[in-house]
């Protein structure tokens, strides 16, 4: 009977701490702010316009609706403010307020805690409007809080006198993760449809009218355009959840995961969970690349 080989939990340790807490550059979390923040501030001007319809007391979701179905189980300011047009626009005044700290990284983790607040008190009064890109956009923000963000190309770091910080990444790592799980957990319940196994949900996900953007070209439309589009996005995003990490394989998945995404928002109309998507895919790009790029655009 052969024996079991032994876990070296010695080597585990190790490679937790590197994993976790190896010192990294910030960079590439402070270019993830940047265009998450820049993402926010759109969807932002988007609510204010929508607020008297989704938010407000006499909107699609009335209050004694909304107090009646979720007051018990969601958190929210508006719990605390007086049921008025001028609370709901008090929240998203603060919440862009919030946005444009992140974005300029000025008191960055404070403006981080305010956009996670104000974003989960607006989508807590409406849960109707929302897709998962909300769901993945409040919890990076709850990260966000914790995280030095600010590190770089920040108010923050000026005033700091840096250019650039060196800093435990645990942060930016449990992005990386959240990123590479809704990548997984995507496969996998996808997997779990027979249309998807047999080949067919592209061409059902592209001929729904209510999501409808654009039609596919005529010489696109054919059964072995939507196998492959279909088989492909599997594999693709399998791949992207457990292979980002890989040197050699990262920046192929990258580009894949790019034309997927604008592919998807080309066609698709989903609010901004394409864009979404594709700012989280920054957390994956190296600072050494980074630091190149940015010198060669003069933006360092």
């Amino acid at each position: 009977m052969l024996n079991a080989p032994s876990l070296d939990w010695h080597s585990v340790a190790g490679f937790w701490n590197q994993f976790f807490h190896a010192p990294e550059n910030m960079l590439t979390l402070a270019v993830f702010r940047v265009a998450f923040a820049a993402l926010l501030l759109v969807n932002a001007c988007s609510l204010w316009r929508a607020a008297e319809f989704c938010f407000c007391p006499a909107g699609a979701l009335w209050l004694e609706d909304y107090q009646t179905a979720f007051k018990k189980s969601t958190w929210s300011l508006f719990h605390h403010l007086p049921p008025t047009r001028a609370a709901v626009h008090v929240v998203l005044l603060l919440h862009m307020v919030g946005v444009l700290g992140l974005l300029f990284g000025f008191y960055t983790q404070s403006s981080a805690a305010v956009v996670f607040i104000t974003l989960t008190s607006l989508h807590s009064r409406n849960v109707y409007m929302l897709n998962g890109g909300d769901t993945l956009q409040r919890l990076l923000c709850f990260l966000l809080i914790f995280s030095p963000a600010g590190g770089a190309l920040s108010v923050d770091a000026w005033r700091a006198g840096v250019s650039e910080a060196v800093a435990d990444p645990w942060a930016l790592r449990l992005m990386q993760v959240l990123v590479a799980v809704v990548y997984l957990r995507t496969t996998y319940w996808k997997l779990r449809g027979a249309s998807w196994r047999t080949g067919r949900a592209t061409y059902y996900a592209l001929s729904l009218r209510d999501y409808r953007r654009r039609n596919l070209p005529r010489w696109l439309a054919r059964e072995w355009f939507y196998r492959a589009a279909s088989y492909g996005t599997l594999a693709l995003e399998g791949a992207l959840g457990a292979l980002l990490w890989v040197d050699g394989l990262r920046y192929p998945l990258l580009f894949g995961g790019l034309l997927l995404h604008l592919g998807l928002q080309w066609f698709m109309r989903i609010g901004l969970f394409q864009w979404t998507m594709l700012a989280s895919l920054l957390l994956f790009l190296k600072p050494d690349d980074l630091h190149r790029w940015l010198n060669l655009l003069g933006l360092l």
